[in-house]
């Protein structure tokens, strides 16, 4: 069985041409090393949702996950909808990985202010970036998510919702001058950093279960699996962790309940 990196070219979403096929090749590499199935890469040289759709129908039948990078949030949701609306094949996007990363970071930012669950407040800015982030964040036990779509907040608009809340979550990666690193937690231009740390254990407990849908629970899910094995004095946890794919994998599987002959579909 395999897992498809499919990475649409030219979309102007958050990769140049160059740095979409690095990304590309190492996405393969890494499902390749951290789970059952073998990656490969599948460039997509068109960024209509319906023609991506139709590119990934007609992938060959052994490969079973998809994993969707260069396109926004709402032409991925789109790509997804159209697969699962035909029965077709998972199909996890970047965002999701990043949204479950980021909610991750932002628990642990709120861990090291000893707040509480329940009592964190959060801003989470261009949230349309991640448009799942804010339920996510809920889900992991923030009291109250504010979130902003857009790139318009720049000096004193940062600074004050970093006044009313404990953590302001920048997906936007603009003016960072304003940020309290103590207060913020930036994702990075290149999302594969924070991505790869949530991607093998997601999709391998995903496909293992037989769904093509990805959800709010299970982000949620994946990200409090990153949490737990954060160290104290880290924002996440390291890539090399042997703990980083089982445990993510069997966050994820034990809201999904029974799964499917032959899962996981992770490296121990």
């Amino acid at each position: 069985m395999g897992a498809a990196v499919v990475a649409v070219w030219g979309s102007r979403a958050n990769r140049t041409n160059n740095s979409c096929w690095t990304a590309m090749e190492d996405y393969a590499a890494l499902l390749t090393d951290r789970t059952v199935l073998r990656g490969s890469a599948v460039p997509c040289t068109t960024g209509r949702p319906h023609s991506v759709a139709a590119r990934i129908a007609k992938l060959p039948r052994h490969i079973t996950a998809v994993f969707l990078i260069g396109l926004d949030a709402q032409k991925s949701v789109a790509v997804q909808s159209i697969t699962a609306a035909a029965r077709g094949r998972l199909v996890i996007s970047e965002t999701d990985a990043l949204t479950a990363t980021a909610a991750a970071a932002a628990v642990t930012a709120l861990r090291a202010k000893r707040i509480p669950p329940r009592h964190g407040r959060l801003a989470v800015i261009g949230a349309d970036r991640a448009p799942h982030l804010a339920a996510a964040l809920l889900e992991c036990g923030a009291a109250d998510v504010t979130a902003l779509r857009g790139n318009d907040f720049h000096g004193p608009a940062i600074r004050k919702l970093m006044v009313d809340h404990d953590i302001t979550v920048d997906l936007t990666g603009q003016d960072s001058r304003w940020a309290v690193p103590a207060r913020t937690v930036q994702v990075p231009t290149d999302p594969f950093h924070f991505a790869a740390l949530a991607l093998p254990g997601l999709l391998g407990a995903l496909s293992g279960h037989g769904t093509n849908h990805v959800t709010v629970d299970a982000l949620a899910a994946a990200a409090r699996a990153l949490t737990l094995i954060t160290p104290v004095d880290r924002a996440l946890p390291d890539i090399r962790d042997h703990r980083l794919v089982p445990t993510v994998a069997r966050h994820v599987s034990r809201i999904l309940g029974t799964p499917t002959e032959g899962s996981p579909h992770t490296h121990p």
